[in-house]
Order: C-alpha cells, then structure tokens, then sequence
C-alpha cells in the first residue's frame, strides 16, 4: 500500500514539472512577443534621435570649423555689380570658393565621423516606458554608433522676389551622412541629411531686370 502512495508521488512530480515548464515557456515566448512589438521599435526610434543629435552636432563643428579656418563671411561668396546704362544688377557667385568649402566640410566631417566609432550612448531602460517620471530609472540599455563611408557636401542657390524691388538670394550646403546604430539585439543604418544655409541676403532691385550669373567656374 505504502509503495503504491510513493509512486503516485513520483508521477506527480513530473507533470508538475512539465507545467512549469510550459509556463515559463509561455511567458518568455508572449515576453518576446512583446518586446520585438513594442520595446524594441521604440528603442530603435529613441536610439535615431540621440545618433542624430550627436551627428548633427559634428555637422555643425566641422561647418563652423571650415568657415573659421577660412575667415570667411557671406559677402565672399558672391560679387553685385549694377549696369547703369540698362539699370540690370549681376549678381556673380564664386563657385570655386564654395566647392572648395563643400570639399572642406566633407573631409573634416568625415573625419569627426570616424572618430565617433563606438561612441556609447546610454540610455535608462525607463525611458522606454514612455513615461517622464520613470525616464532616468532602470539600467542602462547601451548603443553604439559606428559611421558608414564618407560624408558628401555639395550646395544650391535660391533667387526670388521676397517683396517690392527686393531679391532674396541664398546658398545652400547640403550635407549627407550615414551611421549604424549598434546594439547586440539589432544593428540599424540610419541617413541624417541637413541643410545648412551659407549665405542669405537681401538686395534692392528691379526683379525683371536682375538675374544670376555664375560664370566662375
């Protein structure tokens, strides 16, 4: 009788064991679920707003930096000369000058880019809740940022009429780069585009009579 009693215990143990099991599995599996629907795709999206922030602040060093290093102001850009005679201004933009800065721009942002390799950026496990309050608690969840090529600059002018006998002109710098955000969960390439302006003028004239030349090439 009494061997009887300690096998039906034996058998229990098992089953129970098997319950557990399943339920840990269930857990863990609705776990994932969760995590790769909700956590992970904010983590990914909180992670592209620190990596641009921190790329956009090299963007702006490396521009500051050529413009510095190159004394320049926005007057040496382009040359205004008025024709009395048939009352026409031409407006000559140095092209050579402003490739040479858009050359400037990409090797010295290039370069900071390069130096940004494996930056860690650390951000609270709180602040995937959404939730202010609980936006600095919990361990840190670590990603890594990692630049991918060279950065490319090049530019582009805005002629228009922005009032009576007044012509705004601008320059443009138009500055890509690519990172990867790293994490042991997932790796993402992200572009970060800006348009940085280099030059923004008004100028009193005639708008019909007044055109853009650049023949300095």
């Amino acid at each position: 009788m009494f061997h009887k009693r300690k096998k039906k215990k034996s058998l229990r143990l098992p089953f129970i064991s098997i319950i557990v099991l399943g339920v840990f599995i269930l857990f863990l599996y609705l776990f994932i679920v969760q995590f790769e629907n909700e956590v992970l795709p904010t983590a990914i999206k909180i992670s592209q707003k620190y990596a641009t922030n921190i790329v956009s602040d090299e963007i702006n060093k490396s521009v500051n930096k050529v413009i510095s290093d190159l004394n320049l102001q926005s007057s040496d850009f382009f040359t205004k000369t008025l024709d009395k005679e048939s009352n026409k201004s031409y407006l000559d933009v140095d092209t050579i000058l402003i490739n040479n800065v858009c050359t400037s721009v990409s090797y010295e942002l290039s370069k900071n880019l390069r130096n940004i390799k494996d930056t860690k950026i650390e951000l609270p496990i709180g602040i995937f809740s959404g939730f202010s309050a609980l936006s600095e608690l919990g361990p840190s969840f670590n990603v890594y940022l990692s630049s991918i090529g060279d950065a490319t600059v090049d530019y582009e002018t805005s002629f228009q009429s922005v009032g009576i006998n007044q012509i705004n002109f601008q320059i443009y710098l138009n500055i890509n780069c690519s990172v990867s955000i790293i994490n042991p969960m997932y790796k993402k390439d992200i572009n970060i585009s800006r348009k940085l302006m280099l030059v923004n003028t008004v100028f009193d004239g005639e708008v019909p009579n007044t055109y853009l030349n650049t023949s300095i090439d």
